[in-house]
């Protein structure tokens, strides 16, 4: 298995032809502009959006596919943000996981990572993905 994508964004959306538009991704910081007086105060929410892509190889056992889980890692904490089932045909090439938060809720600045974690049908962990580089959460006015 590879990673393909793990993109963070405000949003996707699904179009017409089975194709996706990711809205307002992110690169390495989330920023909040805030009004002097809102300065300092947490916390904040947004609609927050993860679109991930895992290209499976040849070799891959598709049968042991079953679960994913979605984590999110805030000033080292690991908070899972959804699990669910994954649907994988024995003649993917594939698997794609759209997740949309519409209240996503950041307690305070700092540092953001994500993972997913693949599962068998025992919840055993079989894949491990993170984004590669951390992402600064901030407030500027």
């Amino acid at each position: 298995m590879k990673l393909i994508d793990f993109i963070i964004c405000d949003d996707i959306r699904n179009e017409l032809g089975n194709k996706q538009s990711l809205i307002g991704v992110y690169g390495e910081n989330i920023i909040f502009n805030v009004p002097p007086p809102e300065k300092g105060k947490w916390p904040k929410v947004l609609k927050l959006a993860f679109f991930i892509r895992i290209k499976l190889e040849q070799d891959d056992d598709r049968t042991k596919l079953n679960k994913f889980r979605l984590n999110v890692i805030f000033n080292e904490k690991i908070k899972t943000l959804a699990e669910g089932i994954i649907n994988v045909d024995l003649n993917s090439k594939g698997i794609l996981l759209a997740v949309v938060f519409n209240q996503f809720v950041f307690e305070n600045s700092g540092l953001m990572s994500a993972s997913v974690e693949l599962m068998d049908n025992a919840g055993l962990a079989i894949h491990y993905f993170e984004i590669p580089d951390k992402i600064n959460i901030l407030e500027i006015n």
